[in-house]
């Protein structure tokens, strides 16, 4: 009987087409043939491409380059390119009033570029690691030479780029890290290096600390070191001085080099 039934199935249109036939038998073989040629019709075809199938690199791979056609990354790297635009004009509208500082502003632009380039990076591909070195500054040069100036514009960029959530400026000097008593050097350097997070901490005048009070200053630089490894990717911190006397002070501390790899000459 299953035979039969597949074999009548399988010849509708030789059996509709047959006078003799009944006619009950032909109008229900007529449905059947009208339900498969709509069950035909109405059947889903098989994709050419199934993302589920891909692995998860590839589809990561895939999904970036479907944003980058008009997904809702485009929005966010479009504000991207407008925030890195306004960063740049605000550093070429206030370095322009300041006279001289050549090589300083080429750094700054350089440093700009350098940043700019890391965030596209990072957008373009998930899985890449950012490379951005420490961003902690050295100072060099003597009083008035707009050293402050510089330090507050680098602030608010920074700031203008998401690299400093704050961009604020604190300017601390020996005595706010040394403090009264010599068992409060190392709190007392901990809590100003706390209340720049977010923002610029500019020691001034840093070399004093190996003077005079070399046990303590060299305390308060241990700290401050270790700080600045802590939270490289919150805090910018710049050593302000004298020539010869930041070398002085760069000699007697080795880690002090690779933790300020900026270095800028007033």
């Amino acid at each position: 009987a299953v035979l039969l039934s597949i074999h009548i199935y399988a010849n509708t249109n030789l059996i509709t087409r047959c006078r003799s036939a009944p006619r009950s038998v032909v109008h229900s073989l007529r449905r059947i043939r009208e339900r498969r040629r709509r069950h035909v019709l109405r059947a889903p075809r098989q994709p050419l491409f199934d993302i589920r199938r891909v692995g998860r690199s590839s589809q990561r791979g895939l999904k970036a380059i479907a944003l980058g056609f008009g997904g809702d990354d485009g929005g966010a790297r479009a504000r991207e390119r407008q925030s890195f635009a306004n960063a740049r004009s605000v550093l070429e509208s206030r370095l322009s009033t300041m006279v001289g500082l050549q090589s300083i502003k080429e750094h700054l632009y350089t440093l700009l570029d350098t940043l700019e380039m890391d965030q596209r990076r990072c957008a373009a591909m998930p899985e890449f690691v950012s490379q951005r070195s420490s961003m902690h500054m050295v100072f060099l040069g003597n009083p008035g030479t707009g050293k402050t100036a510089v330090a507050q514009l680098i602030a608010g960029v920074l700031n203008e780029l998401g690299v400093l959530r704050r961009g604020h400026l604190v300017v601390a000097k020996k005595d706010d890290l040394l403090g009264r008593y010599s068992n409060h050097v190392a709190r007392n350097t901990r809590a100003v290096v706390e209340s720049a997070l977010g923002g610029v901490l500019v020691i001034d005048e840093a070399y004093s600390l190996l003077q005079g009070e070399i046990e303590l200053g060299r305390e308060a630089i241990n700290v401050l070191v270790d700080m600045c490894y802590a939270h490289r990717d919150d805090l910018v911190v710049v050593l302000a001085g004298y020539d010869r006397a930041m070398a002085e002070l760069f000699d007697a501390n080795a880690g002090l080099a690779s933790r300020f790899p900026h270095k800028f000459a007033f």
